[in-house]
């Protein structure tokens, strides 16, 4: 066998992949386009008053990329994983098993923990137990009914999975404030093409061009921040293709909203 020659094949075919998936990604865009604002068309939202800004609006970063992620296999990681198993790391001992092709890490405490998952101290109590856990952060708006979902930081911003890809980054088991067990991904970034993306302020005023700032509900921002979506793929792609996003909480009269806008193409994303 001609090893140099495979090897250039390899390399050839994984730079046709990264090339299909991103031409796949900007198809995406388009079908789920709402036509909103660009740059330089402002809707004067936070201007005039209907929408309230309760949070600093950050800078537009000139240094974005998309980014490809690939799970960690934890059967390769299997000296960390008994660590996480031998002591406890001071806090509950756990029974950990490596699922789905070692790319899902999956943990019984064996006496549950107790504490408020949104209390800041009880979260690290929490992540000191898991896989490199000081490269997680809350998700507020993504806990549910027995859950508390994290999620996995690239430069200090979030990084979030569509619920189509069926992939956990960090879910954490939760009744009564005990806490029995989690379950765990862990993605391995690499920057890709770098992009231009709109502001922040062009972010609100295209949700409010798509009617989701009702002046009749007084929305109020509470959050906005700059971070990564995944759009296409499922829990068997890799790599995956994030594509930056501002997510934007919104307090109104009778709930809170949560929105992720594409910061390249201005779009409003579902990751449902």
């Amino acid at each position: 066998m001609n090893w140099s020659k495979t090897k250039s094949i390899f390399i050839i075919c994984f730079f046709l992949l990264d090339v299909f998936l991103v031409v796949e990604l900007y198809q995406r865009q388009q079908t789920e386009s709402i036509g909103g604002l660009v740059d330089g068309q402002n809707a004067n939202v936070l201007q005039n008053g209907s929408v309230k800004l309760q949070t600093v609006l950050p800078p537009t970063p000139q240094d974005v990329t998309f980014l490809r992620g690939s799970r960690v296999d934890f059967s390769k990681e299997r000296a960390d994983v008994a660590a996480l198993m031998s002591n406890g790391r001071g806090t509950a001992k756990q029974k950990i098993s490596i699922e789905n092709n070692g790319l899902l890490l999956h943990s019984q405490f064996e006496s549950p923990v107790t504490g408020s998952v949104s209390n800041v101290n009880f979260q690290k109590k929490l992540l000191a137990m898991v896989y490199q856990g000081q490269d997680f952060v809350l998700w507020q708006s993504g806990s549910g009914s027995g859950t508390a979902n994290f999620v996995q930081l690239f430069n200090n911003r979030p990084v979030f999975i569509s619920g189509r890809s069926n992939i956990p980054m960090l879910d954490f088991t939760v009744s009564n404030n005990q806490v029995s067990g989690y379950r765990q991904s862990y993605f391995s970034f690499k920057q890709t093409n770098r992009v231009g993306i709109i502001s922040a302020e062009t972010a609100i005023n295209n949700l409010a061009s798509a009617n989701d700032l009702p002046g009749s509900e007084h929305p109020q921002i509470k959050v906005v921040e700059l971070g990564y979506v995944n759009l296409i793929g499922d829990a068997g792609s890799d790599p995956l293709i994030f594509v930056p996003a501002w997510h934007i909480v919104v307090k109104k009269d009778t709930n809170t909203s949560e929105f992720f806008v594409n910061a390249v193409s201005g779009t409003v994303q579902s990751l449902n």
